[in-house]
């Protein structure tokens, strides 16, 4: 009953509620039946919540000394959603790399750099004709570099180069890191 409460909810556009019922949904049975839904729906009603463009500017005059915010309590949700799903639908699921993507956006925007790179590092690797792909790339040589992490930048500016993702802005990146 809570899980077809849950899809009301969501097709009322009631987000945020629809959001809490999905995860009631995971917190009764975590591997049952629907277990795998749930998670995608939750994350979904909380995307709807979180805008991936927010946050703060990202370059190395605005970022420097900025050590991990706290996670305003959407994006926290947000993520631990697709940290859910990312859980339950496994390596290949298929909306693994939006999941990634946005989590990972979500911590670069406050100054998570590790988590950011790793999810970041997946979308690139696993799923490089994905449209999140060179925005994942984009955003793994920006972390790297806000981190400070100044060889696996050259690291992956060397494996990009070359490639499809490495076109555009990224392109232009390259003769800056090496």
């Amino acid at each position: 009953i809570t899980m077809n409460y849950a899809l009301l909810l969501k097709t009322l556009k009631k987000y945020d509620e629809a959001g809490h019922q999905f995860e009631r949904v995971l917190a009764m049975q975590p591997k049952g039946k629907y277990a795998a839904d749930a998670a995608y729906y939750a994350m979904y009603n909380y995307y709807m919540h979180v805008d991936l463009g927010s946050g703060i500017v990202k370059n190395q005059e605005d970022a420097e000394g900025l050590g991990p915010q706290t996670l305003p309590e959407n994006a926290a949700r947000m993520i631990t959603a697709c940290e859910r799903y990312l859980s339950l639908a496994g390596p290949r699921g298929e909306n693994v790399p939006e999941a990634s993507y946005a989590a990972g956006k979500l911590y670069y925007e406050y100054n998570h750099y590790d988590p950011a790179i790793t999810l970041f590092e997946s979308v690139v690797q696993n799923f490089p004709k994905h449209a999140n792909a060179p925005g994942a790339a984009k955003l793994l040589l920006r972390s790297l570099n806000l981190k400070h992490d100044f060889e696996a930048l050259e690291a992956w500016a060397v494996r990009l180069a070359g490639t499809p993702l490495g076109t555009g802005d990224i392109q232009d990146m390259f003769p800056r890191i090496r």
